[in-house]
């Protein structure tokens, strides 16, 4: 089956001489198969299709292959008392029925499908009716119960791929005002984090900050720290904003749950015309502490075959947190810079709607409209002007308007009128526009102080995975007992013969 799956694009080409017969196929079957064989698109599924399309198959084969590990060896060669083996099992049966409702109830039911449960059942019955033959049956021999050691092992990698993949969770979740599914359709606001080099966000029970860009041969590490998240603690005097209305501690004290809790003990409203000689947060229950450990993921550059995001992970006793950088910028600022310091401007097609992005902000084009008071730009009647109406979106509540302005003078040639964006320090030309393709060309120039990096990243937690670990090395363990053993059986029947 798995052979199959991965032979999709195989057979895409294979089918390419036949694609009308498969159209007529098709056409007088409805079957979906002929038809994806005849547009050459067999193989083109979402990730999530090609996962369910392997479970459909493989999770019901881990469950017999299961139920066969957990029983076989207590059965005699044609000699079965079937009611001795009932009795043998209904012990490890029970005690796996009960710790698989332990399992749902601790990841909550509504979490499970009724497949894994069942291959969740099976996966705890492999592992203690091996373990109660072990000890029971061969009165813990370790050196003849290599088959029962390596079948336990296999019960837990079964175990712990099924609990870490099927309850795993995605932790990161984008907290700014950009949208990052203008990156592309792949990317998820609700799974995929956006972090600027230097800033540090809170992501779930942590705050997470991305530190630097280092390139190492074909590899280019992102640093990311990772910090405890604490109680924010407020001092007499400190001002924070909340709500449109600004306040002032009356107390220190740590923050509450929810500022209403702390609001009448601890702070006083302010006038609305109150001077302000510091800068005014937002208020917050919570603050990072201190730093707890650094993951560095990878891109490893691949011209030939494509770029690849490597992960690193970080391993807790009962659950592994898998960081990937889902995005980055992998090549080097190193152009040469004009009398203003500007780096040279770079060319983007658009069409409405979508985003440039640029030094870690997001331009997105709104609109076009007529310019119809010409004087006002120094143009005259026989010019024909176009303003483009985008929004510059830099931080997580700091939006811009820019409106650079195609210019056709006398209908003989373009003079596009520059708008820089001042505060910002960028500048957009409006050079290009393509009535037929709906394509819009900008330039964007960026000043060498104003290039902030950023990236893309997503964090997963993948719970019990250190069981399918330890899975693997006690089926290592009783797969190299069992050959000793079988070693030493054949030495003792060669002697004997």
């Amino acid at each position: 089956q798995i052979s199959l799956m991965t032979s999709k694009p195989v057979f895409n080409l294979l089918a390419e001489p036949m694609r009308e017969s498969f159209a007529w196929l098709f056409e007088k079957t409805n079957i979906d198969a002929f038809e994806s064989l005849a547009t050459g698109t067999l193989s083109d599924k979402t990730q999530e299709e090609v996962i369910k399309a392997y479970n459909k198959w493989q999770v019901p084969f881990a469950f017999i292959i299961a139920i066969f590990v957990a029983v076989s060896q207590f059965f005699k060669y044609k000699k079965t008392d079937m009611k001795k083996f009932v009795k043998e099992l209904a012990l490890s049966f029970i005690l796996a029925a009960l710790l698989t409702a332990l399992t749902l109830w601790h990841f909550g039911w509504d979490n499970w499908a009724a497949p894994t449960m069942a291959l969740l059942f099976t996966s705890f019955w492999c592992v203690i009716a091996n373990m109660d033959y072990l000890i029971r049956i061969m009165k813990g021999k370790i050196k003849k119960a290599g088959a029962s050691i390596a079948h336990v092992g296999f019960g837990m990698i079964l175990l712990g791929a099924l609990v870490s993949t099927s309850q795993s969770q995605k932790i990161s979740q984008n907290t700014t005002m950009m949208d990052i599914t203008q990156l592309g359709e792949d990317f998820s606001n609700s799974e995929d984090i956006l972090l600027f080099q230097n800033d540090t966000i809170m992501m779930n029970d942590f705050y997470i900050a991305y530190k630097e860009k280092k390139k190492e041969d074909i590899n280019i590490f992102y640093t990311m720290d990772y910090f405890e998240q604490v109680q924010k603690e407020y001092k007499t005097g400190d001002r924070i904003y909340r709500a449109g209305k600004i306040y002032e501690a009356q107390t220190d004290h740590q923050a509450g749950k929810l500022f209403n809790e702390d609001k009448d003990s601890h702070w006083k409203e302010l006038a609305p015309n109150t001077s302000l000689n510091a800068e005014v947060k937002l208020w917050t229950n919570k603050e990072h502490g201190k730093k707890l450990y650094s993951l560095r993921p990878r891109i490893q550059l691949n011209p030939t075959f494509g770029n690849v995001s490597e992960p690193d992970t970080k391993h807790y006793i009962d659950r592994d947190i898998y960081t990937h950088i889902r995005y980055g910028e992998i090549e080097e600022e190193d152009e040469a810079l004009d009398a203003q310091g500007f780096r040279p401007a770079k060319e983007h097609k658009i069409t409405f709607g979508d985003t440039i992005r640029s030094g870690g902000k997001f331009i997105i084009l709104d609109s076009l409209h007529k310019v119809s008071n010409l004087d006002r730009y120094g143009l005259n009647e026989n010019d024909i002007a176009v303003k483009a109406s985008m929004r510059v979106i830099a931080s997580l509540d700091t939006t811009y308007k820019a409106e650079p302005i195609w210019v056709l003078k006398e209908s003989s040639y373009l003079d596009p009128i520059e708008f820089e964006l001042e505060p910002l320090r960028l500048k957009l030309k409006f050079t290009e526009i393509d009535p037929q393709e709906s394509l819009m060309t900008f330039t964007v120039a960026e000043h060498k102080d104003n290039v902030r990096d950023f990236v893309v990243m997503q964090a997963i937690v993948f719970p019990w995975i250190n069981i399918l670990w330890i899975g693997i090395v006690v089926m290592a363990l009783g797969t190299l007992l069992a050959v000793i053993e079988r070693f030493r059986l054949n030495r003792i029947s060669g002697t004997q013969a």
